[in-house]
């Protein structure tokens, strides 16, 4: 019996292969066997063919709790996958999007939010503090003061052109600063108890509490810390 040759295998069953494979870093494994199957692999993501319905994996401490490093379980496979990621246990992690984590400290009284790429030797970006009025004076809450973090494109890719947005306070407002900005701008506090915050064609969306949502516009916005209006949209 002929032995098969794997690594030049066809584009169409290395397609359908690829087609099957659920989790994401099943796409990374993939992709590191052979330069041809890592151009299949790039080929659709390039052009989109991946699915898009796949439940987002989780970051979990590792088998002997290693306090620097997390590994990763499939909600859709069920399976924990040792793939260490450089990101501390014991550290609460307030977003992710577009392969970047955000990370909260709390250093001189100050609440630091701090972007980390775990797949690029843990670069980061460190953000200017952002301002909490209502901060809780004792240190062991201030991760509590930051809720959630999310970026609207990829630094890595465009470095002096995204958008970072935090839900913060007991409040839950709404703040956000643009690449190489050293203030943040807040929202308007008559906004507040913000659940949720996406971005959606270049407008921010933010839900309430009261199943309101609320757009934003924020391509115009000054390098300002004064508190800066925002033309609102109320989608009811």
């Amino acid at each position: 019996m002929e032995a098969v040759d794997w690594g030049n295998l066809e584009a169409l069953p290395l397609s359908l292969i690829f087609d099957e494979l659920v989790e994401r870093i099943d796409h990374i494994y993939f992709s590191v066997v052979c330069n041809n199957w890592y151009s299949i692999a790039k080929f659709s993501y390039q052009n989109r063919q991946i699915k898009n319905n796949v439940l987002p994996m989780l970051m979990i401490p590792t088998k002997r709790r290693c306090r620097t490093k997390r590994s990763l379980y499939g909600i859709s496979s069920n399976k924990i996958y040792h793939f260490q990621l450089p990101l501390p246990y014991n550290k609460r992690l307030c977003g992710s999007s577009h392969g970047w984590v955000a990370k909260v400290d709390f250093i001189s009284k100050l609440t630091i939010i701090t972007l980390l790429n775990p797949f690029k030797n843990l670069v980061s970006i460190p953000l200017p503090p952002i301002y909490m009025p209502d901060i809780y004076r004792r240190v062991r809450y201030y991760e509590c003061n930051v809720h959630k973090v999310i970026l609207s494109a990829n630094p890595t890719i465009r470095p002096h052109d995204y958008v970072v947005v935090a839900i913060y306070g007991t409040r839950k407002c709404l703040a956000f600063i643009k690449a190489g900005q050293k203030f943040w701008t807040y929202v308007d506090d008559d906004y507040f108890c913000f659940s949720d915050v996406i971005f959606y064609k270049g407008l921010v969306y933010a839900a309430g509490r009261w199943n309101n949502i609320v757009s934003f516009d924020i391509c115009n916005s000054k390098d300002s810390f004064d508190c800066e209006k925002i033309i609102e949209t109320i989608c009811d």
